[in-house]
């Protein structure tokens, strides 16, 4: 329904809330919301401190069309944002867990009679709404695989009260794992994939759902650089054999280890196609058929197919992440930053965006506006992914040879203690000089089976490592070693 044809101006707290211009006028000055993240905050408006559950939003604000949790996280994120809100200490939007969100300012609407929007809680809920798989994250080629799997939900809904029963038997535990954004908010962090791999395992057997959740945490968690790429193979490949897996999501599975295990794309492309066809569901924002036909090097057509899933499906940073990074693999420089620059402002959490930023400008040699962006990014909480490394590569390749020897000293410091991506180390090394230990982590990288490598010889990123030693990288990723 459209919420904003039935919402007058109102204030919220100190702020005057414009809705049909998107405009919020305050005491830190003027804020833009675009027009989704806008019906969000009118219909939490129009609920008037009643907390409203996540299904509800969603119902209320998109009707039937699926959007997944981490796209109405990255909602209320902006909203907080506009508002200079705080999650951990809010005055303005309340996060109340397993129940949803509310207003905590009062709200004071410009006519006497507030009209009233209509609340998706008359409506009866679908018990089973199936959520976008296609997720965030990653820097250079990594972050395309990573919005590729990022676990994708399909939870039962959240019980509105603790009073009320838990859908088809499942406990309030394992409804609570399901809801991965319990796990990962608004930033990907390492450290919030390590709690909710321990969480789907525990909830394996009860509900099966979470198999193939924890098969999609397992792919972008070793695409971030969390954990090595054989790891999280063996974990994938032990699921995908369990009987309770469904055919088609049995199918995804398979095709992920042969893209990203075996560097086989047309392997994968014969198992996704089955699966694909078996499952229509499963086909409506599939990204993964266009990363092949980049792969193929038909870039256009792949540019094109994602172009076309992003404008018909409900903003998602990980759909539109996806998108400029094949812009920028298929080297249009000025399109690629346009695009992240979008992203910066429609997700500003979002920090993988700001890594492929960060490269693009450095790869249209506006060297300074790439310092900037890396400078940015370093000073941003770390995240412990890979995606982390790369203000130092955009240092050293802009010139900054002393800031990036600085920067490569403290990863290779938290290496000796660590897991630390090779590949990421190999870009590093590269950016201060060393290109003999560039190539001896680029060759560990391949024995580790770092996921990133199938797209090395179209990622932009290291067109100066093929440059130096062509024959000793790309032999060993053609033999698969």
């Amino acid at each position: 329904m459209k919420l904003m044809s039935q919402c007058r101006d109102f204030r919220l707290g100190d702020w005057l809330v414009e809705p049909r211009t998107g405009r919020l006028t305050g005491p830190e000055g003027e804020r833009r919301l675009e027009p989704k993240v806008m019906e969000v905050l009118v219909y939490l408006a129009h609920e008037e401190g009643v907390p409203a559950s996540r299904e509800e939003i969603v119902k209320a604000v998109w009707g039937d069309v699926a959007v997944d949790d981490s796209g109405l996280f990255r909602y209320i994120s902006q909203i907080r944002a506009a508002l200079g809100d705080d999650a951990r200490r809010p005055v303005y939007v309340e996060t109340l867990p397993k129940r949803g969100y509310r207003l905590l300012m009062p709200v004071r609407f410009s006519d006497a009679e507030p009209r009233k929007v209509e609340s998706s809680r008359s409506r009866p809920r679908s018990p089973w709404s199936r959520l976008s798989w296609i997720g965030a994250a990653l820097a250079g080629l990594a972050l395309v695989l990573y919005s590729l799997f990022q676990p994708r939900l399909a939870p039962p809904p959240m019980p509105g009260t603790e009073s009320q029963t838990p859908a088809h038997g499942v406990s309030a535990d394992t409804l609570r794992v399901l809801r991965l954004g319990d796990y990962l908010e608004d930033r990907v962090t390492c450290d919030a994939y390590r709690k909710a791999r321990s969480a789907f395992r525990k909830v394996t057997d009860e509900h099966p759902h979470a198999l193939f959740e924890l098969i999609e945490l397992n792919m972008a968690a070793s695409v971030l650089g969390c954990w090595p790429g054989r790891e999280a193979y063996a974990e994938i490949e032990r699921l995908a054999r369990h009987p309770s897996l469904p055919q088609a999501e049995r199918g995804v599975a398979m095709a992920g280890l042969a893209l990203f295990r075996d560097r086989d794309p047309a392997a994968a492309d014969g198992y996704l196609s089955r699966a694909l066809d078996s499952s229509p569901r499963l086909k409506q924002d599939q990204l993964l058929p266009a990363l092949i036909r980049g792969l193929s090097g038909d870039f256009s057509s792949a540019v094109a197919e994602a172009g076309m899933i992003v404008d018909g499906t409900p903003p998602h940073p990980g759909r539109h992440w996806t998108l400029g990074v094949l812009l920028y693999f298929s080297r249009r420089y000025p399109q690629a930053i346009s695009h992240f620059r979008q992203m910066e402002e429609l997700f500003p959490a979002f920090q993988p965006a700001q890594a492929m930023l960060a490269l693009s400008l450095l790869k249209n040699r506006e060297y300074q506006e790439a310092l900037r962006t890396a400078d940015g990014m370093s000073q941003a909480p770390d995240p412990g992914s890979r995606f982390a490394l790369i203000p130092g590569y955009v240092y050293g390749m802009a010139g900054e040879k002393k800031k990036a020897a600085e920067f490569a000293r403290r990863w290779q410091d938290r290496a000796r203690g660590q897991w630390v991506s090779p590949l990421g180390l190999a870009l590093l090394s590269h950016a201060v000089g060393d290109d003999h230990q560039a190539l001896d982590r680029l060759q560990q990288a391949y024995k580790e089976g770092d996921p990133w490598l199938v797209l090395l010889k179209v990622d932009p990123t290291f067109d100066s490592i093929r440059d130096l030693e062509p024959s000793a990288a790309l032999d060993t990723a053609d033999s698969g070693s």
